[in-house]
């Protein structure tokens, strides 16, 4: 038996909405767990809900709200809770003090904010980061109390994606005062330009027509993996082979769905899903229709002496005289064909819709097995 395959492809694309740039909090400590402790000489740890924090010469205050004016305001904002710096000089060395935030991963980059201030003028500080060796300044400015007794946000920006352990070190003598820290990164997204593709065909066993999505990722460290469900294959070619799983690029691109055909006539359900290392897995929706139960319709049957019928999945075609015979899909697609001759043809067929021509005669079959 000959065998062809031919899908004919709609795809089904619409401009995808912008998705607003959102953030990901990946760290954030206002010492509301911590207790009152004196300054720590030697290295400490402490475990939190992003990780690990170590630090050294800190005195933590519960019990001393600080009510400082904010920055440029008239406003007044006081903290409970916070960490004192103790310690400091302008060569750093292993006896300033320093609050090490345990490793982050940024997203195409990212914030490191902290709110600061002092009882004088021209406390500083840095932020550092981890080289593999030492710890580096790199592009992060140092900061510094213009006046007492006022609260300063200052706000240090990493500039791609990465792995990153960073510290706050205090960089002159004196001491500066800490309430706040949050840092924040781009927030890894997939998205889509639709939440549900439908299919539809006419009787079961038929195909259903191909039809497709676009995906964009956002801030993505690793390509896109998207997994067909139980009814459905994925492609990222409209003509290209289809599997159960593929992978798009990080930055997204176009998938391509085929349903499966079903046996009898319904609604049936499916979902893509799409998932990227920090990124909130997506789904996709699949609906497929299949409209109508198995027809038989025939052309007017003037020839007698022709007799089509099915035993099992085999096609048998009975004639009184040699007639050329057509077996096709629904969509043109040809099977078998050949010449009848007296007495029976017999031509095992899958399962499916088809269309059988003899002569100027035709009928249309369902085989279900």
């Amino acid at each position: 038996m000959k065998s062809l395959k031919i899908i004919l492809s709609l795809w089904l694309f619409v401009c995808a909405a912008a998705v607003a740039q959102t953030e990901k909090l990946l760290f954030y400590e206002n010492f509301a767990n911590w207790g009152n402790a004196s300054e720590n000489s030697t290295v400490k740890t402490c475990k939190t809900d992003y990780g690990e924090i170590k630090y050294f010469r800190l005195r933590v205050h519960t019990s001393q709200p600080k009510e400082w004016l904010i920055n440029g305001t008239t406003e007044k904002k006081k903290y409970a809770r916070y960490v004192e710096f103790a310690k400091g000089s302008t060569t750093i060395n292993n006896d300033n003090s320093y609050l090490e935030l345990p490793p982050l991963t940024f997203f195409g980059g990212g914030v490191v904010s902290i709110i600061y201030g002092a009882g004088s003028t021209q406390k500083k500080m840095r932020l550092q980061e981890w080289s593999g060796s030492a710890w580096v300044n790199a592009d992060y400015e140092e900061i510094a109390t213009a006046k007492s007794s006022v609260w300063y946000e200052q706000k240090w920006h990493v500039k791609s994606s990465c792995s990153k352990t960073l510290r706050l070190v205090l960089t002159n003598s004196g001491t500066l005062i800490v309430p706040e820290i949050r840092v924040t990164t781009n927030a890894p997204n997939i998205s889509t330009n639709t939440d549900t593709v439908n299919f539809s065909c006419d009787e079961p066993a038929q195909p259903f027509r191909q039809c497709g999505f676009a995906v964009t990722g956002e801030f993505l460290s690793s390509d896109i993996i998207v997994d067909a469900g139980e009814n459905s294959l994925v492609s990222d070619c409209e003509t290209g082979v289809f599997y159960n799983s593929i992978y798009l690029p990080a930055t997204g691109g176009k998938v391509f769905v085929q349903f499966l055909s079903q046996d009898e006539k319904g609604t049936f359900t499916d979902s893509i899903r799409l998932s990227s290392y920090g990124a909130e897995d997506l789904n996709v929706y699949l609906k497929a229709q299949v409209l109508n139960s198995p027809t038989t319709l025939d052309t007017p049957n003037t020839a007698t002496d022709i007799s089509i019928s099915l035993q099992g999945n085999v096609l048998q075609i009975m004639d009184s005289m040699p007639r050329d015979y057509f077996v096709l899909t629904p969509l043109g697609q040809l099977i078998e064909s050949g010449t009848t001759c007296v007495g029976t043809v017999g031509i095992p067929l899958s399962r499916g819709i088809y269309v059988v021509r003899v002569g100027d005669w035709c009928r249309k079959i369902f085989v279900g097995h």
